[in-house]
């Protein structure tokens, strides 16, 4: 009798302990927790061993503008979820159209047109789809891709960028607004390349020059190059 009596007692206590009473999002900055809740099919007092974590994933997953990092069962009563928001980076030419994504290639959004994002040239899309990389676009251009926006974020030309062209890996090309071309040629000695570019760039602005090439390719610095 004893024996039934701590049964039931433990079990009472368990189905109590382990309700849900508090859900944790993390990462959210642009969406609401009640936007993102909107997609948790899970209710406050359910037992947290009945929530289908899988489920949970892939609902959210259905958003293009958010990457699931985490969806976990914190003991005794929480659900935790992480999320990643993603960021319009870049505007990649498909067909008719334009494939918008974050800076790894996700795709998040198709437009009529690059939107005032920098456009990825030297890249043949071969299908885009909503939530996913574009097929096209390997390990190596993610790299390189991320190289350069990491290093020219907080550049004089951070917010100039018009394209990044990538077509020859080693000859990298890249477009201002003011209509100057950079030419960075590889992804070795950024630093360098950056306060050189930094340097230059001011004073051709300064002095007008509004075609031409920025060539900082060369490992002894960079020079203007008229057309």
């Amino acid at each position: 009798l004893f024996t039934l009596f701590t049964l039931a007692a433990a079990g009472f206590l368990g189905y109590y302990l382990f309700q849900l009473t508090d859900i944790e999002i993390q990462g959210n900055e642009s969406f609401s927790n009640e936007q993102i809740l909107a997609y948790v099919d899970v209710e406050m007092g359910q037992n947290i061993f009945t929530i289908d974590l899988d489920a949970i994933r892939r609902e959210l997953g259905t958003i293009p503008y958010i990457e699931v990092l985490e969806v976990k069962r914190v003991y005794p009563s929480k659900l935790l979820i992480r999320l990643r928001e993603r960021t319009l980076k870049l505007a990649v030419k498909y067909g008719d159209t334009f494939v918008l994504t974050d800076e790894a290639g996700t795709a998040v959004e198709m437009a009529p047109s690059a939107q005032g994002l920098i456009e990825l040239r030297g890249v043949t899309v071969e299908a885009a789809a909503i939530g996913s990389r574009i097929q096209g676009l390997d390990d190596y251009d993610v790299y390189l891709i991320d190289t350069i926006l990491a290093t020219f974020e907080e550049s004089v030309i951070g917010e100039e960028l018009s394209y990044i062209d990538i077509s020859i890996p080693t000859m990298i090309t890249m477009g201002v607004k003011n209509g100057l071309k950079i030419r960075i040629g590889d992804v070795d000695n950024m630093e360098q390349k950056l306060a050189w570019i930094d340097t230059l760039y001011p004073r051709l602005v300064e002095e007008g020059k509004r075609f031409g090439t920025l060539d900082a390719s060369s490992k002894y610095g960079a020079s203007y190059i008229p057309d």
